[in-house]
């Protein structure tokens, strides 16, 4: 049992939200068209997971091998740090999901591309590939780009553009003027999510070397930041759902109460002190990111 909950505990269980929102999204965009097929759609959810899962395993390997996972650190001691996995184990779990991955790709792209469309098939199975490398490079290796002040790029595009419109693109071999604009709320959502994490270790990661753009920016620039985040992600679904024809009231409700919980979040945020209130609001940050994939998902499924 305690082998098993250091697993769970490595797989970090709450960022797979986020992982699990653009796919969502995604999936809401085409749900009613005649390319939707849950079959795929499943596919894709599982690969996303696996995705992230095999990304977890690689920060926790990258870290500590990297030496930045100590005692310093202010977030959730890791499994490698507390001794409960080995580095054998870790390296074994991490070649495991990847060929998951490649699997789950290969099937999905199979029936959803196929030969008919075998340009399709290579265009998006390199982008999964890059992907499998974007998961692993974050922190591993002697030229990690989350070293590097690079992860929020990485997030905006990994978590938002390629989850949404990949998702999109595969069941209906085509992208969306809204597909876009969703696509980038998403990822802006997860990049806060990020940004509250680095936020919350700055100092540690800029004793070990760990150039994260907080790092770069500062507390009080890393605050800005943010806020401006948040506050493209309000303007962004307010053209959505407020803006553009076509809305009913209860969309405009439901969408309403999210923009008050990116604002209430933001302000227990530009308040909070200690440890347990930043990673409160991380975990907030997450299910509200979450919440806006699940709400256009049962919108479109169910046509409210």
């Amino acid at each position: 049992m305690k082998k098993i909950r250091a697993w769970i505990v490595t797989a970090r269980l709450p960022t797979l939200l986020l992982s699990v929102s653009g796919i969502l999204v995604g999936g809401s965009l085409t749900i009613n068209s005649h390319g939707f097929s849950w079959i795929v759609f499943l596919m894709i959810l599982m690969t996303a997971i696996s995705l992230q899962i095999l990304a977890n395993f690689a920060n926790d390997y990258g870290d500590f091998v990297k030496g930045t996972d100590d005692e310093e650190r202010k977030g959730p001691k890791r499994s490698l740090q507390r001794g409960l996995l080995t580095i054998r184990e870790i390296k074994r779990a991490i070649s495991i999901m990847i060929i998951l991955i490649i699997v789950l790709s290969l099937g999905f792209l199979s029936i959803s591309f196929g030969l008919a469309h075998f340009d399709y098939f290579v265009f998006i199975g390199l982008i999964l590939a890059l992907s499998i490398i974007a998961a692993l490079k974050y922190t591993v290796g002697k030229f990690a780009y989350g070293y590097s002040g690079l992860g929020d790029l990485s997030v905006l595009l990994f978590f938002g553009v390629f989850s949404v419109l990949g998702t999109q693109f595969i069941m209906s071999h085509q992208i969306s003027f809204n597909g876009v604009i969703w696509a980038f709320i998403i990822g802006l959502c997860c990049v806060a999510v990020l940004n509250i994490n680095n936020i919350r270790d700055i100092e540690n990661d800029r004793n070990k070397g760990k150039i994260t753009l907080a790092v770069i920016l500062g507390i009080r620039g890393s605050f800005l930041y943010h806020y401006l985040l948040i506050l493209s992600v309000i303007l962004a679904i307010g053209y959505l759902k407020f803006v553009r024809p076509g809305n009913h009231l209860f969309q405009i409700i439901v969408f309403g109460s999210v923009i008050i919980l990116l604002i209430s979040n933001t302000l227990y945020l530009s308040r909070a002190k200690k440890l347990s209130k930043m990673n409160l609001t991380l975990k907030q940050m997450s299910l509200i990111t979450f919440l806006i994939g699940f709400i256009l998902f049962f919108e479109s499924l169910f046509s409210i």
